[in-house]
């Protein structure tokens, strides 16, 4: 649970300084990892079991990747 709350923290910062305008400086393929990071974060955090299958087959099995 622990390394869960601190990977949602991680996702936050990240946003957060995105929303402040990293953006403008970080290449395409960080801001697409970040962005992939936050939606895989919202679906465990979603608590629904079909999201969490769903994640579980295409980020588990390298299907979708992560930078």
């Amino acid at each position: 649970m622990q390394a869960q709350a601190q990977a949602a923290g991680h996702v936050v910062n990240l946003m957060e300084r995105v929303r402040d305008g990293a953006y403008r400086q970080w290449p395409a393929d960080r801001l697409h990892g970040i962005g992939v990071r936050f939606h895989e974060e919202l679906m465990r955090m979603s608590g629904n079991a079909f999201l969490q299958q769903a994640e579980q087959l295409a980020f588990g099995h390298g299907r979708i990747g992560h930078s």
